[in-house]
């Protein structure tokens, strides 16, 4: 059942039953600087999507789209990130998951200059498609590598659950920063070209109406459009947002590329290429035991050249991988498939929460007469993450717990402990999944209580912290390595196809018909699980 991953995982509890307590210090160090490394390259990735991603609908409608104008880019950003998207991804199975990370912090920075300093429709037609890809790489690429990574320093995949809880319990703190960062920059550069006046009772400014618009400066089709790298003469407003976003990829791309191996070199390719074509290089193999002593290993052995051997399996490997084997593993093998469908289900649900859940609460609170006032969009954002923080929190601790449990088994009568990582990982999406849809279906039945709803998102919010750490530690566990990206990002083309489906009906569907959508995929993700479990 579990693929290649599976079986890289099982090997590695074989060798740690043999682990000394000075062997297991050491392993700790190894996996402290991993996650330092990890998280200070994600944060920034994280940071740049989330604080353009806000004002990206405001965006559009400030360069002189209509509602389905901008419609039809979104779909077309989503359509990106399905198709083109998944195969670029799936070029780090072949060339390195860090030449990706890499691709992204660069051309999603391009991607927000362009965005906000262009208004025709080719430059944002074209910023959308590349948007999309780089939306792809965010949720395969970086992943990837971290599993990649972790392998290679022969860390056990166990740890995985503290890696990916860590890098949850960032983004979300980045989110929050980046509502607070980009409503600043964005109201500071609106008080300074007057351009709109901000509204002293909600997060987010009024904009000027298009009659008030048009007085202080021509059409958008009436503004001078020579070449893609010239800017308008006047700057959309919610440019500096992205002129921020654009600033901190930047970052991100250059971080990535030195503090992270450089996984186009033939060591990494190795390691996962192992798990289907069994290599014996003891040199390598001590090689690989004697780097790992000190911080600078990474860049001493990314310049070492590989046996000839391993030459002849990586161009096996080319031929053998790629989208469509990725596509046939995953229709083949019942796990997987199920993890995908799961994946897939739960995602676009959270796509259509995104969507919903400022009219819900907007509609509970005209319908509770015991509350007056407005809905505080950017205090109950702020609270969604601070959730979201708590669940990441919440499974980082019971992993440590199930850790210690661990290694009082290896000590003891030990056990396929690798086998037992991926039950309880089930187990915590489970008791998710399950909370999920009753939370969905709590706001259909008291539909007029403003605070049942927001207890209830809150508690989605909660299982989310729980969802991503949890659903990567399945993906490291049951992915093969060889094609690791390929088959992450081929799990995101039936949720794009899904959520493109989901938000065209958005707009005829009433709300109660939405909730009632997501609660079902919830209780389809919990039927799917408990018949994996």
């Amino acid at each position: 059942g579990g693929g290649g991953g599976g079986g890289g995982g099982g090997g590695n509890d074989d060798h740690r039953k043999t682990m000394t307590n000075t062997d297991l210090v050491i392993e700790e160090k190894r996996f402290a600087r991993l996650r330092t490394r990890y998280n200070i390259v994600y944060v920034f990735a994280t940071f740049g999507d989330w604080i353009q991603g806000a004002y990206l609908y405001a965006l559009y409608r400030e360069h002189g789209f209509t509602m389905q104008s901008i419609g039809f880019i979104f779909v077309l950003g989503y359509a990106s990130s399905a198709f083109l998207g998944t195969i670029v991804a799936s070029l780090g199975d072949r060339y390195g998951h860090k030449v990706n990370c890499v691709l992204y912090g660069f051309a999603y920075a391009f991607v927000c200059v362009v965005s906000s300093r262009r208004s025709d429709a080719f430059s944002l037609y074209f910023a959308r498609v590349l948007g999309g890809i780089c939306y792809s790489l965010l949720f395969s690429s970086f992943e990837a590598w971290a599993i990649a990574e972790c392998d290679r320093k022969k860390i056990h995949r166990r740890n995985l659950a503290r890696l990916f809880a860590s890098a949850t319990f960032f983004n979300a703190v980045s989110a929050v920063v980046a509502g607070i960062i980009g409503n600043a920059v964005v109201d500071a550069f609106s008080r300074k070209n007057g351009y709109y006046t901000g509204s002293q009772s909600r997060t987010l400014p009024r904009l000027q109406t298009a009659d008030e618009a048009r007085v202080e400066r021509p059409l958008p089709e009436l503004r001078i459009k020579t070449s893609l790298f010239v800017t308008e003469k006047e700057p959309n407003e919610f440019a500096p947002a992205f002129d921020v976003a654009a600033g901190a990829l930047l970052l991100c791309g250059c971080l990535c590329t030195s503090l992270w191996v450089n996984n186009k070199t033939k060591v990494n390719r190795e390691d996962e290429e192992n798990e289907e074509v069994v290599i014996c290089d003891e040199n390598r193999s001590s090689e690989e035991g004697h780097e790992e002593g000190e911080d600078g290993e990474d860049v001493e052995e990314a310049t070492k050249t590989p046996p000839q051997r391993t030459l002849r399996t990586r161009t096996r490997r080319k031929r053998i991988g790629g989208i469509l084997e990725s596509f046939k593993i995953v229709a083949t093998r019942p796990e997987l498939l199920s993890l995908g469908t799961t994946n897939s289900l739960y995602e676009a649900a959270l796509h259509v929460f995104v969507f919903i859940w400022t009219p819900a609460l907007e509609k509970r609170k005209d319908a509770d007469q015991t509350i007056s006032g407005f809905v505080p969009h950017g205090v109950v954002f702020s609270l969604f993450m601070t959730c979201k923080m708590l669940g990441s929190m919440t499974y980082s601790i019971l992993s440590s717990v199930q850790r210690k449990r661990h290694h009082t088994n290896v000590n003891g009568c030990g056990g396929d402990n690798n086998n037992t990582s991926i039950a309880q990982t089930r187990k915590s999406l489970r008791y998710v999944f399950l909370a999920a849809a009753i939370s969905f279906f709590w706001t259909v039945v008291f539909k007029e209580s403003y605070f049942v709803a927001l207890f209830a998102f809150c508690a989605f919010e909660f299982g989310l912290g729980v969802y991503w750490p949890a659903m990567a530690v399945l993906r490291g566990e049951l992915v093969p390595n060889s094609l690791r990206a390929s088959v992450t990002s081929v799990f995101r083309v039936p949720l794009n196809v899904l959520v493109v489906m989901l938000l065209t009906a958005a707009g005829r569907a009433s709300e109660r018909a939405l909730l009632l959508c997501c609660a079902a995929m919830m209780s389809v993700c919990f039927i799917l699980n408990v018949n994996e479990g």
